[in-house]
């Protein structure tokens, strides 16, 4: 049996670093990020995939018509 671990932010603050760091790389833009050490995805990574057991049909948060319109273009 395996055992589910959850934390928060609350439980573990970041440092005054860590937050200079975070900040840092949320203003990187794309191009700056390298992604070369990722291997693409192909039809072959596929095949030992698992559905997720957290994830039950319905289970999606419903978006407001309103606010859908909104973030459509």
């Amino acid at each position: 049996m395996t055992k589910l671990v959850t934390t928060t932010l609350a439980e573990s603050p970041l440092t005054p670093t860590q937050k200079r760091q975070l900040a840092k790389m949320a203003n990187l833009p794309d191009e700056a990020i390298d992604l070369t050490e990722i291997p693409e995805l192909t039809e072959d990574s596929f095949k030992n995939a698992i559905k997720n057991p957290y994830c039950r049909p319905g289970s999606q948060a419903r978006v407001p018509d309103a606010l859908q319109a909104k973030i459509k273009p």
